[in-house]
C-alpha cells in the first residue's frame, strides 16, 4: 500500500507472501527431519519428539518436497514481471535453503 500500487499488484503481492511463507514453513519441517544439526544450529527432529503436527507427517516426506517447490515457482510466476527482481530471488533462496 505504502508504494501505491494497483488493487491487482497488492493481490500478486498478498499471494506471493502466502505461498513462500508456506513454502518456508514446509521447507523448516523437511529440515527438521532431513537436515543436519551442525548446518541447522539448532537439533534435529525436535517437532517429531514434541508430536508436532507437520506437513511432511500430513502427506509424507516426498509430496512436501514438491508441494514446496510448487508454491516457489507459483511465487516467482506473480512477481517475474515487476521491476525489482529481489522478490524472485528471495522466493529461490528460500527453496534453496538448508538451515
Amino acid at each position: 500500500m505504502l508504494a501505491d500500487v494497483t488493487d491487482e499488484q497488492l493481490g500478486k503481492l498478498t499471494t506471493y507472501g502466502e505461498k513462500i511463507g508456506l513454502a518456508f514453513q514446509i521447507i523448516d519441517d523437511i529440515l527438521d527431519i532431513e537436515g543436519d544439526t551442525q548446518t541447522m544450529g539448532k537439533p534435529v527432529g525436535s517437532d517429531v519428539g514434541l508430536g508436532k503436527a507437520t506437513y511432511p507427517k500430513a502427506v509424507g516426506i516426498e509430496q512436501a518436497k514438491i508441494d514446496a517447490q510448487i508454491l516457489i515457482k507459483e511465487a516467482v510466476a506473480l512477481v517475474d514481471k515487476f521491476d525489482d527482481n529481489v522478490l524472485s530471488q528471495l522466493a529461490k533462496y528460500i527453496g534453496q535453503r538448508n538451515n
